[in-house]
């Protein structure tokens, strides 16, 4: 069974490109962006949780992101990769 949003998007592409959402960088190469954190109603210990949760000092960062279900998935410098909160 669908849901509302999806049965309606899957209608009109114009509904689609108003409800679809994507992740957003939050910080790259080791400096975080206060102001999408803000905008977003993310707190920087959100950021720091998932820095710590996956082995990351914040030098190492390649880039963080936001994620669609308000995890945060860090890029690290050493591997290229990383974990979600």
């Amino acid at each position: 069974m669908l849901s509302a949003p999806t049965y309606v998007s899957s209608r009109s592409e114009r509904i689609e490109s108003l409800i679809e959402v994507h992740a957003v960088l939050v910080a790259r190469d080791g400096k975080i962006f206060d102001e999408q954190l803000r905008k977003h109603r993310v707190g920087r210990a959100d950021v720091d949780k998932a820095l710590r949760e996956t082995d990351c000092e914040l030098q190492d960062l390649r880039c963080a992101f936001l994620e669609t279900d308000g995890s945060i998935s860090i890029m690290t410098r050493k591997d290229g990769g990383g974990d979600a909160r």
